[in-house]
């Protein structure tokens, strides 16, 4: 024990988590004078006392720490700070560069859902329930560091009781920057505005039990809510948000209840029980009472517990699991606004119920599929992101400028690195329309103005493809912007995930669409990368898109492209399997023969095409769809394989064409479709094995949208030999577009590095 007074930063992920208030009962219980405040580089503990080592009193602070906060690391320095007798929570430091990643959003914690339902409790059905370790955070923040003044809680003056709460030492909600309660808290109105709070939720619940539908107010936007076992109520929720197929996540009360919906095993459940609060995909059960007009022809369902306790008040009222999906029609971006939401949802939702606590940054529901036993982000938005990075800093020449990486079309996010940090920005959605284009460009500056100065130099990293919206946002702004091929950001991404960045690997990049160098769109592609270079070593074989994006919901046109490739078949031949007319089939090889049908070797494509030999359906409605049908056909008990043909040319031609003459040869016999799905998926991990074991001294990383394929991955990581270099599967940063912007950030930090070298 040492008697002297010292300052210890602690860093990492630990604002808006409780930890202050941690400290401050640690130092009654050991006797410690000083103060303990937010930090723009973290948390700030001055203390004079009988002090334990530096190693042991970090050692205390880490075992005493909420479960929510996310420690780095820690400096310990001696100091002259004048330190009277006492220990307080003192005031932010504001100045100086922000370091401290941005807190999320975080769901209600259990003992805060076990006080809504308490009839002896003041915050008995009361519907913002928090305390210092969980509720609203990046969504309601104006500017670090973390504290009440600086997020729209700032509106809502704590009654007596709050903050004779806040002040206590003991109570769970001391210095908690959220507290509130009916008496002074947020309250909850219907759309007409006749009823208010209780009376409002259980009009609310009405409507929901009458198989109406319900858009409320969450914490990060609005979300449009429907009874998930009336079929009628979903089919009507599908017309009136125009979504034909895209499946819809349930809302459900209890872990049991999940139990009872899916199979859930112990690494699914500690996604869907946590703090972070994600949609998690799982397998549903044959025996669920659900309308199966939410996951038309997959075996997949999204189930997420209560986010807050007006979900949890509303799912008691209910008593039946609840569709819970975007506030927005199909192909708009979320709405968030009270005074907009029923302009934006007055053709969807019968029913309103508003809260009026301002959203700062709208966020949609994370999405997490877990894969060989580990958590996959497939959507990076509430409770995961802004999600803080571990990256090299700035070369010289960009040092004290900030660098935004734009992302892809698809999925649209953005990554930001300023010098001090690097972090990803939340989902915003696919970029095909202006509404949803202004809220990214609304996005990236907002989650600027919370890191940097307004006046910070700025370099911007891209995609090449010349038609993708964030590439053009670039352009417009920058007269050189940074430009990244699509797959070896993927690749790059990947290298994050597993620290390899000063590696070289051999990259898989499997998606649905990318430019390449040579003007045709990849996609079936293996790399031989570093974070500065890459060299194309393997390609899926090319075949055409006749219609260009056309072919992406139309599968026929990508089935006749690849069936042409077939010498033995006749148009006849394509027609008759294919259940087209012979002019209709001759009309498609017309477009496949002209030359604005663009070459692909999308692994994602091939999906389609043979999503639909297979499975015998078309058209697929969205992007993605026939991959999710396919998937879920599989019988996964099935041990064969289709095998593809390794050309040794250079690249290696990786020739699809022996899988489809198996296919057509099991359709004639009259193979059970599941079995065929799954030879197709063990062929592919097989593909993967045998393209990895020519490049033998190479670690493997997967990216690209394919790969958010739970049977693949899983395939592949089953048939991983033990003897080569590791696997590097998906992880916290999205495989999918969605993690691009990740990748195109490092390519630009480590080009500019290297050019000082």
């Amino acid at each position: 024990m040492v008697d002297a007074a010292r300052r210890v930063l602690i860093r990492g992920n630990v604002q808006g988590c409780g930890l202050r208030p941690v400290l401050a009962r640690l130092a009654a219980v050991h006797h410690w004078s000083g103060s303990v405040r937010n930090a723009p580089d973290g948390v700030e503990l001055i203390v004079r006392g009988s002090l334990l080592p530096d190693e042991q009193l970090q050692a205390l602070i880490s075992a005493n720490a909420p479960p929510s906060a996310m420690i780095d690391g820690y400096s310990c320095d001696p100091t002259d700070d004048v330190i009277g007798n006492g220990f307080q929570i003192a005031d932010s430091i504001t100045t100086g560069p922000l370091t401290a990643p941005l807190p999320c959003d975080r769901a209600i914690c259990t003992e805060c859902l076990r006080e809504s339902f308490d009839p002896a409790n003041r915050r008995y059905l009361y519907p913002f329930t928090t305390c210092a370790e969980c509720g609203p955070r990046y969504s309601i923040l104006r500017a670090m560091p973390f504290d009440r003044l600086r997020t729209s809680m700032q509106m809502f003056e704590m009654c007596a009781e709050c903050e004779c709460e806040y002040q206590d030492p003991h109570n769970r909600r001391f210095h908690a920057q959220t507290i509130s309660c009916a008496r002074c808290g947020p309250h909850l109105w219907n759309g007409r505005g006749d009823l208010k709070n209780q009376a409002a939720l259980e009009s609310t619940a009405n409507a929901l039990r009458s198989g109406q539908i319900v858009a409320i107010r969450g914490i990060g936007g609005y979300q449009l809510l429907v009874d998930a076992t009336s079929s009628s109520a979903v089919k009507r929720l599908r017309e009136r948000k125009r979504r034909p197929a895209k499946p819809f996540a349930v809302l459900i009360a209890t872990k049991a209840a999940a139990h009872n919906i899916a199979h859930v095993s112990l690494p699914d459940e500690l996604q869907l029980c946590s703090l972070a609060n994600p949609i998690v995909l799982l397998r549903q059960r044959p025996s669920s009472s659900l309308a199966p007009e939410i996951n038309p022809g997959l075996s997949e369902i999204g189930l997420l517990l209560p986010t807050t306790a007006l979900h949890a008040l509303l799912l008691n009222l209910v008593g039946r699991p609840l569709v819970c999906t975007s506030g927005n029609l199909d192909g708009e971006p979320l709405a968030y606004h009270s005074e907009d939401a029923e302009p934006q949802l007055q053709s969807v939702a019968d029913l309103f119920l508003h809260h009026d606590r301002e959203i700062v940054h709208p966020i949609d529901d994370s999405v997490i599929r877990v894969m060989a036993e580990r958590p996959v982000t497939l959507r990076a938005a509430r409770g995961i992101a802004p999600l803080q990075l571990s990256l090299p800093r700035p070369s010289q020449a960009l040092y004290g400028t900030t660098i935004v990486a734009c992302g892809g079309h698809q999925k649209g996010s953005f990554a930001v690195a300023t010098g001090h940090q690097v972090l990803l920005g939340p989902h915003v959605g696919d970029l095909d329309t202006v509404t949803v284009q202004d809220r990214w460009d609304e996005s990236v500056r907002l989650t600027r103005e919370l890191l940097e100065p307004a006046d910070a130099a700025t370099a911007l990293a891209c995609d090449a493809h010349p038609g993708y919206f964030p590439t053009q946002w670039a352009t417009e702004r920058c007269q050189v912007p940074h430009v990244v091929w699509h797959h070896h950001a993927h690749v790059v991404t990947g290298m994050i995930e597993h620290g390899w960045l000063d590696r070289e690997v051999l990259g898989v990049a499997w998606d649905g669409t990318g430019l390449g160098p040579d003007g045709t769109i990849w996609g079936g592609e293996f790399l031989r990368a570093t974070a500065t270079q890459f060299q194309r070593v393997a390609n899926l074989r090319p075949f055409c898109l006749p219609g260009g994006d056309a072919a992406i919901t139309d599968p026929r046109r990508l089935t006749v492209s690849v069936l042409s490739q077939l010498d033995e078949l006749t148009t006849v031949d394509t027609a008759d399997l294919l259940q087209m007319s012979v002019s209709e089939v001759n009309r498609m090889q017309q477009t496949l023969d002209s030359r604005f049908s663009p070459v692909t070797t999308s692994c994602g494509r091939l999906f389609d095409a043979v999503a639909l030999l297979i499975l015998s359906q078309a058209p697929f409605e969205f992007d993605g769809y026939a991959a999710m049908r396919l998937e879920s056909a599989c019988d996964q008990k099935e041990p064969g394989a289709y095998r593809f043909e390794v050309q040794n040319s250079e690249p290696l031609q990786l020739d699809w064409r022996p899988v489809i003459r198996q296919i057509l040869s099991d359709r004639r016999q009259g193979v059970f479709p599941g079995m065929m799905a799954m030879r197709f998926h063990r062929g592919l991990a097989k593909l993967i094995i045998d393209v990895a074991g020519r490049f033998p001294n190479l670690p493997v990383v997967l990216g690209g949208g394919v790969f958010q394929n739970q049977i693949l991955v899983e395939l592949v990581a089953s048939l991983w030999p033990g003897d080569r270099p590791p696997l590097g599967l998906p992880g916290v940063i999205p495989p999918n577009d969605g993690g691009l912007a990740v990748g195109q950030l490092a390519v630009c930090l480590a080009t500019n590095a290297s050019k000082e070298t």
